[in-house]
C-alpha cells in the first residue's frame, strides 16, 4: 500500500529541507528525513515513521 505525502513546502527543489519526514529507505533501516518534495511525495506506508499524518 502506497501513501501520498503534503508539506508545507519553501523551494519545491529539496534544497531548503522544509518538507523532510521521517521515512525508512527499506524495511531494515533506520528513520532517516527524507524529502517529500524531492523524494516523494508516495512513499510505501510500510516504511512511514508511526505517527506521521498524511
Amino acid at each position: 500500500c502506497e501513501i501520498c505525502l503534503e508539506s508545507m513546502m519553501g523551494c519545491g527543489f529539496g534544497i531548503c529541507f522544509g518538507c523532510v519526514a521521517p521515512i525508512r529507505k527499506d524495511a531494515e533501516s533506520e528513520f532517516v528525513n527524507r524529502r517529500i518534495c524531492w523524494e516523494g511525495p508516495v512513499f510505501d506506508s510500510t516504511l512511514l515513521c508511526p505517527g506521521i499524518e498524511g
